[in-house]
């Protein structure tokens, strides 16, 4: 069953970018897709984590402070050991992205900003995932908002 899943969430990741969008992000705090290194063959995913609930993370899950970041998180381990996807009495506070090159661009009324990396509209930046995590925040939404979408560049350098 998970290798059906598997296979079938490589299938979209080559088909279609992923996107991190102030719309999207609203149930969902991780992608986890697997894609695919040489003909085919899947390659193992590593993940980085932040925390981003004010008084801490934890909840039967790692615990950490605001603001900590954890890297090479491989996928097996991501549910059980962080629980980004945890919802209601069960959240853990973690944020989580795939590890790789990431396009961010600030998608905000006239800007970007808010506990985040300012920015005017249509800025754009090819970046790792720990500043996806630390710089540009896109999954936060209300009053948190930033006014940055992010997409995931499987395979794209980094500058």
């Amino acid at each position: 069953m998970l290798a059906r899943l598997l296979l079938a969430v490589s299938l979209v990741v080559v088909l279609s970018p992923i996107s991190f969008t102030q719309e999207t992000l609203q149930d969902s705090k991780t992608i986890k897709p697997v894609k695919p290194v040489h003909a085919g063959q899947p390659r193992l995913l590593t993940h980085a984590c932040i925390c981003d609930a004010q008084g801490g993370c934890g909840n039967n899950a790692v615990g950490g402070d605001y603001g900590n970041v954890v890297e090479g998180i491989p996928a097996p381990k991501l549910d059980s050991d962080y629980g980004p996807n945890r919802t209601g009495a069960a959240t853990t506070g973690w944020v989580c992205v795939i590890e790789g090159p990431w396009v961010c661009q600030c998608v905000g009324q006239d800007s970007c900003g808010n506990d985040a990396r300012g920015g005017s509209r249509a800025d754009q930046y090819m970046i790792p995932a720990r500043e996806v995590l630390t710089d540009f925040r896109p999954w936060r939404t209300g009053k948190r908002k930033t006014g940055w979408a992010c997409t995931f560049k499987p395979g794209a350098p980094l500058h």
